[in-house]
């Protein structure tokens, strides 16, 4: 007879003989041993494998014990203690299919914070597929995606791209200011001084759910050379190409749990890197994050079912972040350009809606069109007008693709963690409009002139914060270098134009218009300083957010 080392509904009984983990005692027992610590013992019954929750048990000691389930549903725990509790209700006994797993030993959360977060350094890698493959790497692994998924028509894997059956049918989301796109967001995260994309979905006003493979690698090497979370993390909701309408939104902490982040087996391998630890199974992280953007793009909900027949055939939308897909002329397309290390890059969301095949405990099972990049981005489906995360994208397997099908452990952790965390205080930000659509807006009126001349410069200040920003002053200067902050180069100012307060997401044009000084002949540039006194308490007070330097060099000439 084997004693339970823990317990794991996702199994039945011949595969948890096989997992090595979660054992149980054969069939023809009526009872099984286990240990008090963990919150939830089970047996087999009837050749069906229960469970009772720890909670039914009286106080006492936590020593070993013996559980016993006869033929009445009554309960004996026999022990140091000599703990007895009988007559529980068949509804307190249920079968597997029925279960849904609470906090347990192998999903422990782990809370990690980041503070300091680091500014974006060069980079030598500039998107991630899943599980850390370089951006060079187009041709994706079976176990190790990240992936987005949309239905195919067809099962038949295509050559030309790994985790696209038949036709690419996924579509492009232009319009991602819009409910529900607004939901979804590209997340950007560091490792040491590489960088890697993923997608993921808003599950309330500060909150984010995503897949933990695309935060967490025990095996990629941070800033400090060592293996595990992300040096760096910023996620860019209802991005469309070089447009980002909701700003670059921070993260302040993170909730993982140690079936994916830890050693649960003792041989000195993390969980992620260990397949004998079956860590896909607990591939899934909550962000916290630095301001109540929620309450702007709005944020789904969610839904699980513990009959697992109700996912057959059940329609979905998937939505995320791909890096490639493939045109209806068969080629590959790259939709992830320029480097994630800063917020010069363009990503292209894309959807579909279809029927999944089916589930177990821990994935959804279909035959979806999925690529690189769009692990942690939601199955969802809509209910009224409202939608419902049921899944995240994971992985490839074989000839079909996965996602991590939510389960009540995972909403009951995801209830405490947003209701304890602490409220972020949501702040202005303001910055150059053309830097997050890749729109070309500033203005000046001659690119040459002499001393005495007129001048009109004018660009667009946008405020990409959660807070009103109460009114501000733009500086406009005339520099032999492109930071009017440094020593080195000799600055000039020419003037100031005060803006009214923005609410979020709103803009205005700053310009000053007047006489040019009488400066050397040469060449200048023209830099807006928004609120260069620093007044405004922002999200990013850095001179490399609050600086426009327009891209227009401005030629001197002498007088005569």
């Amino acid at each position: 007879m084997t004693g339970l080392k823990s317990t794991n509904y996702g199994l039945d009984y011949d595969e948890q003989l096989d997992s090595g983990l979660y054992l149980v005692t054969p069939r023809d027992d009526d009872y099984s041993e286990g240990n008090l610590g963990y919150d939830t013992l089970t047996g087999w019954r009837n050749d069906v494998l229960v469970r009772v929750d720890s909670d039914y048990f009286n106080g006492g000691a936590r020593d070993y014990k013996r559980l016993t389930i006869d033929g009445d549903y009554k309960i004996f725990v026999e022990g140091n203690s000599s703990e007895t509790l009988s007559n529980v209700l068949p509804e307190d006994i249920e079968d597997v299919v029925d279960v849904q797993v609470n906090t347990l030993d192998p999903a422990t959360e782990q809370e990690n914070g980041l503070s300091n977060l680091a500014s974006a350094a060069e980079s030598t890698s500039e998107e991630l597929e899943l599980l850390g493959q370089e951006d060079t790497n187009t041709t994706l692994t079976v176990e190790d995606q990240q992936i987005g998924i949309q239905l195919s028509a067809g099962t038949n894997p295509n050559p030309s791209l790994n985790g696209v059956f038949g036709d690419d049918d996924r579509t492009r989301v232009t319009n991602t200011t819009s409910n529900p796109w607004t939901k979804v967001g590209l997340i950007t995260a560091r490792f040491g001084d590489e960088w890697f994309g993923s997608s993921g979905v808003m599950i309330g006003p500060h909150h984010f759910l995503t897949s933990a493979h695309g935060i967490f690698n025990s095996t990629r090497s941070d800033s400090a050379g060592n293996g595990g979370y992300a040096d760096e993390i910023s996620i860019y909701l209802g991005q469309d190409g070089q447009e980002k309408y909701y700003g670059q939104v921070g993260v302040t902490s993170f909730h993982t749990v140690n079936g994916y982040t830890a050693d649960n087996d003792g041989d000195g391998i993390i969980a992620d890197a260990d397949d004998d630890e079956n860590h896909w199974n607990y591939d899934w992280a909550v962000l916290t994050l630095d301001r109540n953007i929620g309450n702007y793009t709005g944020w789904m909900g969610w839904q699980w079912n513990s009959d697992l027949s109700w996912y057959n055939d059940l329609n979905v939308n998937i939505t995320g972040y791909p890096k490639n897909t493939i045109n209806s002329e068969g080629i590959v397309e790259n939709n992830w350009q320029g480097s994630f290390a800063g917020i010069d890059h363009s990503a292209e969301m894309y959807t579909i809606s279809g029927t999944i095949n089916s589930a177990n405990n821990y994935q959804i099972k279909h035959h979806l069109d999925a690529t690189g990049g769009n692990s942690g981005g939601p199955v969802w489906r809509s209910e009224g007008s409202s939608e419902y995360v049921i899944g995240l994208t994971r992985a490839i397997v074989s000839d079909r693709n996965e996602a991590i099908r939510l389960q009540k452990y995972m909403t009951d952790l995801i209830e405490d963690w947003k209701t304890n965390d602490p409220n972020p205080v949501d702040k202005p930000d303001l910055v150059d409009y053309d830097q997050w659509f890749g729109t070309d807006f500033e203005y000046l009126s001659s690119n040459s002139i002499k001393p005495g001349d007129n001048l009109t410069a004018r660009f667009v200040t946008r405020n990409n914060g959660t807070a009103a920003s109460g009114n501000f002053e733009v500086n406009f200067y005339a520099s032999t270098d492109n930071d009017v902050t440094n020593s080195s180069g000799s600055h000039w100012f020419l003037g100031s134009d005060t803006i009214s307060s923005l609410d979020p997401f709103n803009w205005d044009y700053a310009t000053w218009s007047g006489s040019f000084p009488n400066l050397n002949p040469g060449s200048y540039y023209i830099i807006g300083f928004i609120d260069p006194s620093t007044s405004i308490d922002e999200f990013d007070d850095s001179a490399a957010s609050n600086q426009v330097v327009f891209d227009s060099i401005l030629q001197v000439q002498s007088l005569f």
